[in-house]
Formats: structure tokens, sequence, C-alpha cells
């Protein structure tokens, strides 16, 4: 990115493209491992750090960079990735759905479709918002969620019956449950052009559902880095410690590396069952 002292850096036109503030740990790996100017690589930093969106960084200088971004630029994603936020259990209703999402409007409907579907399921936010209506489908006698994942990976998950409920009672008051080929979850307004048929935003299911029903409870003062990627580690950290084989778990997520999957094991780092009180003389 071209930039010279004293002046507001110009974003390149990769930058002005695309917004990477709701790219998931995986996808800014993958980006990391592209990117070889340094100063391209700080900025991906911030965005991730500090919660910067791509559209922000032409506000930045040159010396802003350098001095939000501690260190040499690290070699490898790992060096500087964040652990996944997890819910503690006493916080975790929020999600299922939020009291504070009203039960009588269309919005506080698919707002507690989407909270409950990432709670229950642990999709990726742009897993979510690809789903489709076709996609809630019967499959050898259980209603599956057909998930598209990473590089058009296909997997089946199956429904939570309160899920089903949630998204029954949305899909008939939106009323485009017939529209199989439509998307699932959809902008309850337009103010731009009405039309309400397309695919809601990564960055409204963050903001407006999230991040707002958190802020409605104080949760997101309780709990820093609060986002959707936290509903998919408290899904997949509570599935483990009640007992769900990892490897299950790993296809459930999606994981193509069992080591990612391991994050969320907190069993091995419970201190009750350190070795510590196994000793015996």
């Amino acid at each position: 990115m071209a930039t010279s002292p004293g002046n507001k850096s110009t974003p390149s036109r990769r930058h002005e493209q695309r917004d990477i503030s709701f790219l998931d740990q995986e996808e800014l790996k993958r980006l990391f491992s592209v990117i070889t100017s340094k100063h391209d690589r700080a900025l991906l930093l911030l965005v991730y750090r500090h919660g910067l969106r791509a559209s922000e960084i032409s506000s930045l200088q040159r010396d802003d960079v350098d001095s939000k971004n501690t260190g040499p630029c690290p070699s490898s994603f790992t060096s500087w990735s964040r652990p996944p936020t997890i819910l503690p259990p006493a916080q975790i209703p929020f999600a299922l759905p939020s009291p504070t999402c009203p039960a009588d409007t269309l919005k506080g409907k698919r707002d507690r479709a989407i909270l409950s579907t990432l709670a229950h399921h642990a999709l990726r936010r742009a897993e979510l918002c690809s789903l489709r209506v076709k996609d809630v489908q019967q499959r050898h006698g259980l209603v599956h969620l057909r998930v598209h994942g990473k590089r058009g990976k296909i997997r089946f998950i199956p429904m939570h019956p309160e899920t089903q409920r949630i998204v029954i009672e949305y899909l008939e008051a939106a009323g485009h449950g017939q529209d199989l080929d439509g998307p699932l979850f959809r902008p309850v307004k337009n103010n731009t052009n009405k039309k309400l048929r397309k695919t809601i935003n990564p960055r409204s299911v963050l903001r407006d559902v999230v991040q707002h029903y958190a802020q409605a409870i104080g949760l997101a003062q309780e709990v820093q880095g609060l986002c959707t990627h936290s509903l998919r580690a408290t899904g997949a950290t509570n599935a483990l410690d009640h007992g769900a084989d990892i490897a299950e778990v790993q296809v459930w997520l999606g994981h193509a590396d069992i080591s990612t999957t391991r994050l969320y094991d907190h069993r091995r780092r419970r201190p009750e069952e350190s070795p510590t009180f196994r000793v015996r003389y």
C-alpha cells in the first residue's frame, strides 16, 4: 500500500473492494500466508487485533500502523492468533435465544432463529449466511442442515429440535418457507431498493444480532472479544465437555485438521484433574 510521510495512506484496490472484518481465523491465516508486504501484514494485524475494518484503514498513517503493531511482523499466523472467546456457563442462555429478542416481531423471530442456529450447530458466520431454505432437509429420519463449508465442502448437521421450532416460526412469519432456492435468513428491511430476497449481510449478523443482544444484557462488557465466533467456540467446547468424541466434533465443525478442533478442548486444562492430585507416596 502506497503512503507518504505525513499523509494518510491510500488503500489499494484490494482494500477498497473488500471488507475483511468478518473473516474468521482460518481465513485470516490463509490471507496472511499470501501477503508479502510487511506493511500490509501489519494492517491485517490491526484489523484482527483492534477490530478495524478495511474501509477504516485509509484514515491511518504509517506511524499509526507501526506504533500499534508491537514487535516485528510475525512469520506465521500462530504467533499472533488470539484464543477463541468462550461464554461462561451462566451466560450461555443468552444465545438460546436471548430473552431480549422480541418473539412477536419478524426481526425478533429471525434473530432468535439466528442465535439458536449459531449456538446449537456451531456454524461459521459465512456458513449461516449462505444457508438456503432447501438446506433444511430430511435425512435418515431426522431434519438436517446442509452446510456449505470452506473450499466447497458440504456437511450435514442434525438440526436441534429447539432450533427447528424457532426456524419454523420464523419462516411462517416471514412467508418464504416455500422459496426453496432463496436465502434462509434475510434482511427484514431494505431502504435502498426494498428487495428482501437476498442473503443477510455477515456484518449485520455480528453487529445487529450477536453484539446487539449481548449489549442489551450487559454481556458485551463482561466477556471481552465477544463475536459470532464466540458462539461457535462455546458450542464446540460445550459438546466436548459433555463427552462428545473429538473426531465427531471435528466433522461437526468442518475442520480439515483435528489440531484446530483441539483449540476448543479445555478438558485437559481442568486444574482439578492435574497430575498433582494423582501423586501417591
